[in-house]
């Protein structure tokens, strides 16, 4: 189950691949990066998406995962950017490390 307080969104493995394949196509456009963290002792995601008005990255939403037995059951989707704060995550980043310590920055329109 894929579910944002207080109700579902999807139910069942056809309906949520179907949902991430949608959100998560290249097609979409929106670019994002994910952080991993935990809440209440289970593993979570943090995710910032890019805002080309800015040129930063901005925080997002918080996803909780449910485990059951070797797979996840349920996502919850917190879209409140303001929990960053209490995972120790910024709200902002100007920049993403890369692989070898190296800053991705977006690149400029002008």
């Amino acid at each position: 189950m894929l579910s944002m307080p207080p109700s579902p969104w999807y139910v069942g493995r056809a309906a949520i691949r179907a949902f991430v394949a949608s959100v998560w196509s290249p097609m979409g456009g929106m670019r994002r990066r994910l952080v991993p963290t935990a809440a209440n002792r289970q593993p979570a995601i943090a995710q910032y998406r890019f805002d080309p008005e800015r040129s930063e990255w901005r925080a997002f939403a918080i996803q909780v995962l449910t485990l059951q037995e070797d797979a996840i059951a349920v996502v919850t989707h917190f879209s409140d950017p303001r929990l960053f704060a209490a995972f120790g995550l910024p709200a902002v980043r100007p920049s993403w490390p890369r692989a070898g310590g190296h800053l991705e920055r977006e690149p400029s329109d002008g």
